[in-house]
C-alpha cells in the first residue's frame, strides 16, 4: 500500500512540474513590466491602485470608441441602403429619408455614446448604478414647500424607477395623464 501511495505522489509531482513548466512557457513573451505599469500585481488598495484602474478603464473606453463608431456607421450605411432599395421609390423620398435616417442617427450615436460613457462611470464607482443609490441621492425637500410639490409632481410624472406599467397604476399619474389630455381653448 505504501508503494502504491510513493508511486502516486511520484506520479502527481511530475504532474504538478510539467502544469508548472507549461505555465511558465505560455507567460514567457508577456512582457511583466508593462503589465505591472498597467496595475497587475497591485494591491486592491491605495491611490495608486485606483489611479491604474481608472486609467485602464479610460483606456479601454479610448480603444472602442473607434470600433464603435465603424459599427454605427456600417449600421447607418446598411439601413440607408434597405430604407431606399425599392426601385421604385421617387428620389425626393429617397432623398427624405436618407435625411432623416442622418438626424435620426446623429442623435441615436450621441445617446449610445453617452450610455457608454455613463456605464464607464457605473465601473469605476464614480456614478450611481441602479435605483437604489439614485432614490438615496439628493436632499429630502420640506413638506409642502414647493421644492417639494416640484418633486412630487416630477416624479408621478416621469418616475427614474418605474415603466409605463409601473406609472398606470399610480393615480396621480394617471389624473396627470387625463389633465394633459384635455384640450383646453382659451
Amino acid at each position: 500500500a505504501q508503494a502504491l501511495r510513493d508511486a502516486a505522489a511520484h506520479r502527481y509531482e511530475r504532474l504538478d512540474r510539467a502544469k508548472l513548466k507549461s505555465f511558465w512557457q505560455e507567460r514567457a513573451h508577456l512582457d511583466l513590466p508593462a503589465w505591472k505599469n498597467a496595475g497587475f500585481g497591485l494591491p486592491d488598495f491605495g491611490q495608486k491602485y485606483q489611479e491604474a484602474k481608472l486609467d485602464a478603464l479610460g483606456k479601454l473606453t479610448d480603444l472602442g470608441a473607434p470600433v464603435r463608431a465603424k459599427v454605427m456607421f456600417g449600421l447607418l450605411c446598411a439601413m440607408k441602403s434597405l430604407a431606399t432599395k425599392d426601385p421604385d421609390m421617387w428620389d425626393c423620398v429617397k432623398y427624405g429619408v436618407d435625411e432623416v435616417l442622418d438626424t435620426f442617427w446623429s442623435d441615436l450615436t450621441v445617446y449610445a455614446e453617452e450610455l457608454y460613457r455613463n456605464e464607464t462611470l457605473v465601473l469605476a464607482n464614480v456614478a450611481a448604478d441602479g435605483w437604489e443609490e439614485l432614490g438615496a441621492l439628493g436632499n429630502t425637500a420640506t413638506p409642502c414647500s414647493p421644492r417639494w410639490w416640484r418633486a412630487f409632481f416630477l416624479y408621478h410624472i416621469q418616475p427614474f424607477d418605474r415603466s409605463i406599467f409601473g406609472r398606470l397604476k399610480d393615480p396621480v399619474f394617471l389624473v396627470c395623464l387625463v389633465l394633459s389630455l384635455v384640450p383646453s381653448h382659451g
